[in-house]
């Protein structure tokens, strides 16, 4: 990751494991790019060097526990397969909780009926 200085020429390069910290962020707080943004400009105005490391960066980033999780926080699979389980359990439930009655459990999700067929049998959950 590089941030560029424009009117000094002066071009950052933020070693992996400080692009890592700051792309992970604290775990409170950090949610907006506004904030990353101020880190960013931060670390330009404050480094006097062209690579940016891990100590240069601020206290909140540093003492974060929170690392840059490879799958994000919390999931243990891709996630496309988490969204499909979620959708299969939710509709289960659904069908569970209406007597197997797939207009009843579509308007219970939200969904028309065919919608609800079609993720059905994309699920291969049976009526």
């Amino acid at each position: 990751m590089e941030i560029v200085r424009t009117r000094s020429a002066l071009h950052l390069v933020l070693a992996l494991s400080a692009a890592q910290r700051v792309v992970a962020g604290p775990a409170v707080g950090w949610e907006t790019s506004d904030k990353l943004q101020n880190e960013m400009k931060r670390i330009a105005v404050s480094v006097r060097k062209r690579a940016v490391n891990e100590s240069d960066l601020s206290d909140a980033i540093r003492s974060s526990s929170r690392g840059c999780s490879p799958r994000g926080p919390g999931l243990t699979r891709p996630l496309k397969d988490e969204a499909t389980a979620l959708e299969t359990r939710l509709i289960e439930e659904a069908l569970g909780a209406c007597d197997r009655n797939q207009m009843q459990a579509a308007r219970r999700l939200g969904l028309s009926r065919q919608g609800m067929i079609k993720k059905m049998k994309r699920y291969e959950i049976r009526p």
